[in-house]
């Protein structure tokens, strides 16, 4: 077959897209790095949309260069304005600002200090005031404020600082002016509030927020001194809500209605992902498992399969085209699709070239597809990586449903039962959560936790041409078929 001919074959759209996906991620990270390019918004619009509508028409071989083209250009466009906006920060840095903006998230506590994210920020500074987008990170002096919540509206004033990864500002040490709380704005959130409680009357604190954590990701209670047992074993992704809980979920609720009805299924799965969104808050990790769930359900109820590498694109898009600042600078956002993309990627290829059919080897061969991905990531941004995640992880993962599980139990119990009855069925609960606790702890004190390592950009970069390598020489070697897996069966 001729070139010409080759290049004119038609290929699968599921591709088209993925090159459009691709070419919308690029355009955003070059507004970044080139401001001002998205100066001709409307023309670079009209020229995307035409360049997308081409490739996905013909779809010939040839057409996904102009995909990837027609993507680049969307994505340039997408967040015109906001990195200017950004930019205009470092203008107001060492001004006295009063910042008024919106809970994003739950409060933390670290160091003695308050810390929030600050959706929707408005900068007053003097008689001028400044809406620039962006989210802001800002701390709240000692002894202030009374309990936060997500969705509170504060006004806080302090001295502007530069931001750092997807922050376009901060506010350290910053005083608390004034709260305002919009009656029913967190219901899901009093919910889990009130589930906490529960839980305190049945375990001790450390456990109730731990068993928390776990269930939902929620870990701003949590002392400094398990939070960082838990980063030094590299166990800190359990704390994080993610797929894993999603999937626990839509698995239950699939398989419990699928014979039935799929149109059901689908729907109480989707429901039952959302509700779970309210309760844990956004995150990036959060985002990404919620877009993965959703994507997956509607594949499997129209019967269609699809590649990871689609996925790991639509799903990137998407997140980015809500909040294009991800993209720029925020390590959870990497993390989070780096992990994932070495479980459903790099994981089959290993399983299928080893042919192990143990649980086991399975949760290692995750592990250690989901490390090899990430640690240059990790090593980039924070200047550390710890060795000892492959042994914690393989003692704690298997233990994490029944964990789960158990704490769930635990604290419905003490709605359901007297206390004496609850105190009994949460001992699985304080055992379970107390072996987690044992081996964070014990791997934090190990000789490969917490290493100082910092790995430059570029080799990072030849260290990912490095994985694609061994990925494609895998997938020749396995003949894995990807389009066989589904995250959600």
């Amino acid at each position: 077959m001729s070139l010409v001919g080759y290049l004119k074959e038609k290929t699968h759209v599921s591709w088209v897209i993925t090159a459009i996906c691709l070419g919308f991620l690029t355009g955003v990270a070059v507004v970044r790095w080139f401001p001002g390019i998205d100066k001709y918004s409307l023309w670079l619009l009209g020229s995307g949309i035409v360049l997308s509508l081409v490739s996905l028409i013909s779809r010939w071989r040839l057409m996904v260069v102009v995909a990837v083209l027609g993507g680049l250009v969307l994505g340039i466009v997408r967040p015109s304005g906001l990195s200017a906006g950004i930019d205009r920060y470092s203008d107001l840095v060492g001004d006295e600002v009063i910042v008024q903006g919106t809970v994003a998230d739950d409060p933390a506590m670290s160091k003695g200090l308050t810390t929030i994210n600050l959706d929707q920020p408005i900068l007053t500074l003097g008689r001028r005031r400044y809406d620039l987008g962006g989210r802001i990170w800002a701390s709240i002096k000692d002894g202030q404020p009374a309990k936060l919540l997500r969705y509170d509206r504060v006004k806080l004033s302090g001295t502007l600082d530069s931001g750092f990864g997807s922050y376009a500002a901060t506010l350290p040490r910053a005083r608390l002016v004034e709260v305002a709380r919009p009656a029913g704005a967190d219901p899901m959130g009093q919910i889990r509030e009130h589930f906490a409680d529960g839980l305190k009357k049945v375990m001790s604190r450390e456990n109730a927020d731990l068993g928390m954590g776990i269930l939902t990701g929620q870990k701003a209670n949590l002392n400094e001194r398990i939070k960082n047992a838990f980063m030094l074993a590299s166990l800190t992704h359990v704390l994080v809500a993610s797929g894993y809980n999603l999937t626990v979920l839509v698995r239950f609720a699939r398989r419990l209605l699928a014979k039935r009805s799929r149109l059901v299924a689908v729907v109480l799965s989707v429901t039952l992902v959302l509700l779970f969104t309210q309760l844990t808050g956004s995150s990036a990790s959060m985002d990404r498992a919620v877009l993965v769930s959703i994507y997956s359900l509607l594949l499997w109820y129209v019967g269609r399969k699809s590649h990871p590498v689609t996925l790991l694109a639509v799903v990137a898009t998407v997140t980015i085209m809500l909040d294009p600042s991800q993209l720029w600078g925020d390590v959870s956002w990497y993390l989070s699709f780096g992990s994932f993309a070495g479980v459903i990627i790099l994981a089959p290829l290993l399983h299928d070239l080893i042919k192990a059919k143990w649980s086991l080897v399975q949760i290692l061969l995750e592990t250690v597809s989901a490390q090899l991905v990430t640690w240059p990531i990790i090593a980039v941004a924070m200047g550390k990586i710890s060795l000892v995640g492959l042994v914690t992880n393989l003692l704690v993962l298997p233990m994490l449903p029944l964990a789960m599980l158990a704490t769930f139990v635990a604290g419905l119990s003490t709605f359901l039962l007297p206390l004496a009855g609850a105190n009994v069925i949460a001992l699985p609960a304080n055992a379970l959560l107390g072996w987690v606790k044992v081996v964070a702890s014990w791997g934090s004190t190990l000789p490969g936790a917490g290493l100082e390592y910092r790995l430059e950009l570029r080799m990072a970069g030849v260290y990912y041409l490095a994985i694609v390598a061994v990925i494609l020489v895998l997938k020749r070697l396995t003949k894995h078929n990807f389009y066989g897996d589904n995250v959600i069966e």
